[in-house]
């Protein structure tokens, strides 16, 4: 039986026909990101979606300080994944975030 390992390898590059169109075929698994693998990548952009919508706006976030507070929550991933998730998501960093037009409903350009 091939390892589960390898099956990222084995899906790369590879695509299947489907009733939406052609789909890559690592479409249909969902990436693990914790060691156990009982957490999807997904999840932990939900938590990190929520985490940045329950801060205050005064006073947001940084990437180090939500890894933190996911780790706490049993979700141990780094700062540099936290940036990642984040910009896949469309969230400024911190900064931008604590600044009032953003709190206000600004969008970014």
């Amino acid at each position: 039986m091939p390892r589960v390992d390898g099956q990222p390898r084995r899906c790369a590059e590879k695509y299947v026909q489907t009733a939406q169109g052609v789909l890559p075929l690592k479409a249909f698994f969902a990436r693990r990101v914790t060691p156990r693998g009982d957490t999807t990548a997904a999840e932990v952009r939900d938590r990190i979606s929520a985490i940045v919508a329950g801060e205050d706006g005064s006073r947001p976030c940084s990437d180090d300080e939500i890894a933190r507070h996911l780790a706490g929550e049993g979700l141990r991933v780094s700062r540099r994944t936290v940036a990642k998730y984040r910009e896949e998501l469309g969230l400024p960093v911190a900064a931008v975030r604590r600044s009032v037009s953003y709190r206000d409903g600004a969008t970014l350009s």
